[in-house]
């Protein structure tokens, strides 16, 4: 019969080795949700390269900004036309050869009508980077003049998506980051 000094070592070594398990569960346990993490981590970077890379593969250059919008040989030189109140009948055009149109810089503007202008199309104008991120379950809002550029010049053949929204973004980013507010 084991003496009172031998019972408690072997208590002691048996909590001793039930603490190291437990330990080692822990420890291993630890160690496979790290890798999960991970796993799941690269998988989701992995996901997100893939799927800008499909956002921006075909995206329009901004670069056609300058040529549709170049304010004396421009490609969007439409000539104006005045309706009357039911919007069916001309009444007048003023096509851009008919008269002559001379481009105003906004520093010979009036502050007062530039300020009002901004106002009226965009409210945070000063505040934003040329797009936000809410509104995405929305396609037809166009809420900064960034987008609006962007979607007006350069994805108005695009079909109202998820898709559309993202990439009228990240045009709007790169527009107001190449030619500043000043210019948009």
């Amino acid at each position: 019969m084991p003496n009172l000094a031998e019972i408690v070592h072997r208590r002691r070594e048996r909590r001793a080795d039930l603490r190291r398990r437990s330990e080692s569960r822990l420890r291993a346990a630890g160690l496979g949700l790290g890798y999960i993490f991970s796993i799941l981590l690269a998988v989701g970077i992995f996901a997100s390269v893939f799927a800008y890379a499909d956002l921006t593969r075909d995206l329009p250059s901004i670069d056609q900004l300058p040529i549709l919008l170049n304010p004396d040989h421009g490609l969007l030189l439409q000539p104006t036309r005045l309706y009357d109140r039911t919007g069916g009948q001309v009444i007048f055009t003023v096509a851009p050869s008919d008269s002559e149109r001379v481009y105003l810089p906004l520093d010979r503007l009036p502050k007062s009508l530039v300020d009002a202008t901004i106002a009226a199309a965009d409210t945070g104008f000063e505040r934003h980077p040329g797009y936000f991120l809410s509104g995405l379950d929305n396609p037809d809002a166009h809420p900064t003049l960034a987008q609006k550029l962007a979607y007006d010049l350069l994805l108005f053949a695009e079909p109202p998506s998820l898709r559309r929204a993202l990439r009228e973004r990240i045009l709007a980013a790169q527009i107001t980051s190449r030619f500043g507010r000043q210019q948009v």
